[in-house]
């Protein structure tokens, strides 16, 4: 499917993207497109601009640069979920003893009120 580029000259309210407004860039299908643009009067085609250097050198296995896979920084995103996942697992630990601790109060608060009804 050939993707247009067009520029939405108002206020536009569509099925497919919801409302756009004037200036928004759309990439869309050349039908609807071509409904926007001469049919709808909504918007103008754009050309869509290309860096020169993408121009002139196409992009081949040869030219792609191959770089050796890095163990997690830590900056990087991999680094950042581990460390989440370490602290819910540690709130998680502390909620369970917390609600063990609270079970075994009660526990033992209900055997002194049965043995105090149990002595009268």
């Amino acid at each position: 499917m050939e993707l247009v580029q067009v520029e939405i000259l108002g206020t536009v309210h569509t099925n497919r993207y919801g409302t756009l407004v004037t200036g928004d860039m759309l990439r869309t299908d050349a039908a609807y497109a071509k409904h926007l643009v001469e049919e709808a009067f909504a918007a103008k085609y754009v050309e869509a601009a290309v860096p020169e250097e993408l121009k002139a050198t196409p992009i081949t296995r040869a030219t792609r640069k191959k770089t050796p896979p890095t163990a997690p920084q830590p900056g990087d995103d991999a680094q950042k979920q581990a460390d989440m996942l370490a602290a819910a697992a540690e709130a998680q630990a502390r909620l369970d003893a917390e609600a063990q601790a609270a079970a075994a109060g009660q526990t033992a608060q209900a055997a002194t009120q049965t043995a105090a009804k149990n002595a009268d």
